[in-house]
């Protein structure tokens, strides 16, 4: 009984570990869509230091499986303009999220001009990709994602305790390389279609999502000035 007992108690403290916890942030599948595969991201943010304007990040991609992976860069909004997609955590939305995702163009609003587009860049097993980007306060929320909402939410560093990113990723194969090779520079929608098994399906619906884990965020002494009203304001992102 004792030996039961203190089995129970291992198992508990394993589920409990922050090794436990760290591995459960750093990647997740969106279930029923992403496609079963042993490929598999780490993703980690960093804070860079010494940046003047906005703080700077540095987003570390690295392919852990032992097979070839699509990992979305380079992405560009519905307005042309490029850097991450930044919107709110579901789960918490005092945690901001810059988003390296395709995303199917949603049924519910209509865009005269819709550029959104990225990259698939391949990464083989333990090749790594990274990126720096800027966050200036106040952040506004871009499109996509894209969200049936009247007016995009704005973010001051009052309102953000944290922040990570997540990184949208494919297993290789014969035909999504055909259709990487048939696009200018690798640049695509998430209306792309692909074959996948005997159909085709939009890029985006089979799309595996990995995340890094939460940074806490540390607001600059100017951004405090801004949302004080003690300095000229900075036009949202």
């Amino acid at each position: 009984m004792k030996t039961l007992v203190l089995l129970l108690l291992f198992a508990s403290a394993l589920r409990m570990s922050p090794q436990g916890a760290s591995a459960s942030q750093s990647t997740h599948i969106a279930e029923g869509k992403c496609q079963s595969m042993n490929a598999s991201l780490e993703v980690s943010l960093q804070r860079v230091e010494g940046e003047s304007a906005g703080q700077a990040f540095k987003i570390v991609v690295r392919n852990v499986s032992g097979e070839d992976v699509y990992v979305v860069t380079d992405p560009k909004r519905t307005d042309g303009s490029s850097g991450p997609y930044w919107y709110p955590d579901p789960k918490n939305e005092r945690v901001l999220i810059a988003g390296f995702a395709l995303y199917e163009p949603s049924r519910d609003i209509f865009f005269d001009h819709d550029d959104a587009s990225a990259r698939l860049t391949l990464l083989h097993p333990s090749e790594s990709y990274s990126a720096q980007i800027t966050a200036t306060l106040p952040i506004r929320e871009t499109v996509p994602p894209y969200r049936v909402h009247n007016v995009p939410r704005v973010f001051v560093a009052s309102q953000i305790s944290g922040m990570k990113a997540e990184v949208g990723y494919f297993p290789s194969s014969d035909e999504l390389r055909k259709l990487v090779a048939s696009k200018p520079h690798g640049t695509m929608t998430g209306a792309d279609f692909v074959a996948y098994g005997n159909s085709s399906r939009s890029i985006a619906s089979f799309q595996c999502i990995a995340s890094s884990p939460v940074l806490a965020f540390a607001p600059a002494a100017t951004t405090l000035l801004h949302e004080s009203g003690h300095a000229a304001p900075t036009k949202p992102q």
